[in-house]
């Protein structure tokens, strides 16, 4: 991805999140209302490609920062709608990450010195800024084919092809205005908020664009 595509906005969490919380969601998001603020939760709780990798496949610098081995392609595919698509998507902001862990929640990525394999699983919340409103679900469907990767270095040296997070039974979902105040409160009391924005002048690559963990998650902390 070169860097005149995409641009890395340098808005603070704190901030986002209050620009986020204020920021209008014209009409119900979850009808047929066409807008062009949406927001997705992604829920990849299913796995495909290669085998999850297990605790010995990490090396220790992977192990402290598991970002190094994660990268989320947002897969764009207007073939999984009958209408025509024709909307652009001009801003991408990760409010949750989908990997950083929350106390008491299954979703989120641990690796535990008791566990042979990487527990939970990616569920990152999204928000879009498009050209012109479209019905939010049709968005989702666009989008259904999005995933994260996962491989570390001694299983990309073996060849093995990474394992793939995604959504096989229709989870995902847009999310309400009060659903993603929820959320961003839930992420702030938990230190998990996000905020990373990625602006696209000339609108998303047709075929998506693939986002390393490294350029958008959170950095490792104790939760």
């Amino acid at each position: 991805m070169s860097t005149t595509a995409m641009t890395l906005a340098g808005t603070s969490g704190r901030q986002m999140l209050g620009e986020l919380l204020l920021a209008p969601f014209p009409g119900n998001i979850l009808s047929n209302t066409p807008t062009s603020l949406i927001a997705i939760r992604f829920v990849l709780n299913r796995g495909d490609g290669g085998p999850l990798p297990s605790r010995r496949d990490f090396s220790p610098a992977e192990i402290v920062d598991i970002r190094q081995c994660l990268d989320f392609k947002l897969d764009v595919d207007p073939g999984n709608i009958k209408s025509n698509w024709e909307a652009r998507i001009l801003e991408v902001t990760f409010v949750y990450d989908g990997i950083t862990p929350i106390r008491g929640e299954d979703f989120g990525y641990r690796l535990s010195a008791r566990k042979a394999y990487l527990q939970g699983y990616p569920a990152p919340i999204l928000r879009f800024l498009l050209d012109h409103p479209v019905n939010p679900a049709l968005l989702c469907r666009v989008l259904a084919g999005s995933r994260f990767s996962l491989t570390t270095s001694s299983l990309s040296e073996a060849g093995e092809t990474p394992y793939y997070a995604e959504d096989h039974n229709g989870y995902s979902s847009v999310l309400a205005p009060t659903e993603v105040a929820e959320w961003q409160v839930l992420l702030e009391h938990h230190h998990a908020f996000c905020g990373r924005t990625f602006t696209f002048p000339d609108g998303l690559p047709e075929n998506g664009c693939r986002f390393k963990a490294t350029d958008f998650a959170l950095p490792p902390f104790a939760s």
